[in-house]
């Protein structure tokens, strides 16, 4: 008689609900993040992808690694996945949020597994609401904070992998520990503080710290000793432009520190009205009630002492993590961010599973072995979790655009600067310039010190042929910063427009001088000097080493620069050398399909062969055009 099989239940319950807790967490978490499956690039995308040198360059990945071009920051590894992303997706923004989503969950399914492994309560819920909460949209949503879920993704690598080493004194995974952490450092620096938290898991676990932990540590502590410094050393030569005011005194920093730490708790614990760019505190302002969080911190962690050793321990625990996980984005040290804000949701990320699994845990104990309480605790978590995912829904379809984005944060703060500033721009690219206008002035009454805002106003006002604002604005943007090249370059355009040569020589010069190798400013420079109809101005000799030393660089042989050095040649009375040049103008035309230079570019070549420069052939234009408007005037038909 044959036997019949009996499938092992038990070989199926150890296998079946994490892998139905997995799927749960991908689909939820999909689900609220579905609006970044239509999102598009917003802010400093555009700095790590379209408009980034070592990719345009074609230096990348090694100019990652080996930058030849100045850097905000070293990030090699995040470059290099950014380049690799590039080559594949290219400018289609979908395949850059899908791989951003996909390290946020795969990060939250390690943090699943590492609050298991320390054995916290509802470790699943806990990264369940991680992988949710609305804090978390700002680096998941967002293409160039993939330094962000990258860098998370890593160090929750490193620290399972090092939990899984004190677990079992298995070398390999120390080693594996070690390799993660540095490729997370090489993501983002900002993770130099996981051999403290490695230390802190090995305390809750066990209850105290040895010398032996020190010591297996201590690889981990040389890694981000290293990397800070590297760090340090790229964001020392960086000019923030405009200048960041922040703390001048350790006081004004630690009292901006507590008024940080208890605004994120909020955020952690009470996640409303999550934005780009919070309001920005004065850094300067030393009142009573402004040391109130400071002196709540304080309060706090006496109280969190006397509390009895069983609950003292998480807690104490878990807001150690999350005052250290912080600590590099407190205010002691400056940074670019803090020009818009002291606090973002981005620097958040980290530590926000911090809070989280200490709530989880705590509600976890207290109702543990109640089946009423666990059935309303039960009740409890899927109303935040919906709710949780309803905000998260909305607020990554804020990230559709660069100026879906802006609008809702101006919607929740109207004095965020930089949220008008850059609306203004992609108002201005779309030929709203009445909009950007506004936003732009919105900029100056925030910040009356503001020169870009002044500057771009100014060259709205042209474009719309207000030219008496535009004088305004520029010179009010040079008063501000005299020796800023962009604003040099504007005003000698705007000098140049209204027929002032010699002032916009000046000023081209002037922004030469600021930015040597500007292209622009040298080309324009060289037309005036080569066309104007002012003696005194034209100076083709120089006009022909300036087009001459551009045009010899194959980045700007473009037809424009080519034609100013042509331009030269004539006035040089080298006419040879000027349709030979105008040749070559209109070779690159062809080459580049821009059949609307043939013409004027074979007008060029006759008018050089005869004699003329360009300066006497435009005047010679323009006089016919002036004696034809004056016959249509006069009802004689154009001969």
């Amino acid at each position: 008689m044959r036997q019949m099989t009996v499938p092992n239940i038990t070989r199926q319950r150890q296998w079946w609900p994490p892998v139905a807790a997995v799927l749960v967490l991908v689909a939820v978490t999909t689900a609220a993040y579905w609006p970044v499956f239509q999102a598009g690039f917003v802010w400093d995308d555009d700095y790590w992808l379209t408009n980034n040198f070592v990719i345009t360059r074609g230096h990348a990945p090694w100019g990652y690694w080996y930058p030849r071009v100045p850097m905000l920051d070293y990030l090699p590894l995040t470059g290099t996945a950014l380049w690799v992303q590039h080559e594949l997706w290219g400018d289609e923004a979908l395949g850059y949020h899908v791989v951003n989503l996909i390290l946020h969950i795969a990060s939250a399914l390690l943090l699943w597994r590492i609050l298991r492994r320390l054995g916290t309560g509802a470790p699943w819920l806990a990264a369940l609401i991680f992988a949710v909460h609305p804090v978390a949209v700002a680096s998941a949503a967002w293409i160039a904070e993939v330094k962000n879920t990258l860098s998370m993704f890593l160090a929750a690598a490193a620290v399972l992998a090092y939990l899984r080493f004190d677990d079992s004194d298995k070398r390999r995974w120390h080693v594996l520990s070690i390799a993660l952490f540095a490729l997370g450092l090489l993501a983002k620096t900002s993770i130099v503080i996981v051999p403290l938290i490695l230390l802190g898991c090995v305390w809750f676990k066990h209850r105290r710290i040895t010398l032996r932990d020190w010591l297996r540590a201590a690889p981990l502590f040389i890694l981000s000793l290293v990397m800070g410094l590297v760090t340090i050393k790229f964001q020392s030569g960086q000019r923030m432009d405009p200048p960041v005011e922040g703390p001048a005194h350790l006081a004004e920093s630690f009292m901006l520190a507590g008024k940080a730490l208890w605004f994120y708790l909020y955020k952690a614990l009470a996640p409303l009205e999550v934005c780009m760019i919070y309001p920005r505190w004065d850094p300067h302002r030393v009142g009573l009630w402004d040391m109130t969080p400071l002196l709540g911190v304080g309060v706090s962690a006496l109280l969190i002492w006397r509390l009895p050793k069983g609950v003292r321990r998480p807690i104490a625990f878990a807001l150690g993590y999350y005052v250290l996980a912080l600590l590099p984005v407190l205010g002691f040290v400056t940074m670019s961010f803090m020009g818009f804000s002291f606090v973002a949701d981005h620097w958040h990320y980290l530590a926000l599973i911090a809070p989280i699994a200490l709530v989880v845990h705590l509600v976890h104990r207290v109702v543990r072995g109640r089946r009423t309480l666990r059935i309303g605790a039960c009740v409890v978590a899927a109303a935040v979790i919906a709710g949780l995912s309803v905000v998260t829904y909305h607020q990554a379809a804020v990230y559709e655009n660069r100026e879906t984005l802006w609008r809702d944060t101006i919607a929740k703060n109207p004095d965020a600067w930089g949220a008008h500033n850059d609306i203004g721009v992609e108002l201005a690219n779309s030929g709203r310039f009445t909009e950007a206008l506004h936003h732009y002035g919105e900029v100056i009454r925030i910040r009356p010190d503001h020169h870009v805002a002044y500057r771009c106003m100014g060259d709205l006002y042209m474009r719309l042929g207000r030219l008496e604002d535009a004088r305004k604005s520029l010179l009010e943007a040079y008063r501000l910063r005299p020796r800023h090249p962009e604003t040099n370059y504007h005003l000698a355009a705007y000098y140049e427009q209204t027929h002032q040569s010699r002032l916009a020589v000046e000023h081209y010069r002037k922004a030469i001088i600021s930015r040597p190798n500007w292209p622009f400013p040298i080309n324009n420079l060289a037309w005036l000097l080569a066309t104007d109809p002012d003696p005194a101005v034209r100076d083709p000799n120089e006009a022909i080493r300036l087009a001459a030393a551009l045009v010899s660089n194959p980045k700007h042989r473009k037809i424009e620069m080519v034609m100013t050095l042509a331009a030269a040649y004539s006035e040089a009375r080298r006419h040879d050398e000027a349709v030979r040049t105008t040749r070559m103008a209109l070779a690159l035309a062809r080459a580049q399909g821009r059949t609307e230079m043939f013409g004027p570019l074979q007008r060029l070549i006759e008018a050089y062969s005869r004699g003329l420069s360009c300066r006497e052939y435009m005047e010679y234009n323009e006089r016919m055009e002036a004696e034809s408007k004056r016959r249509q005037s006069w009802g004689v038909p154009r001969q």
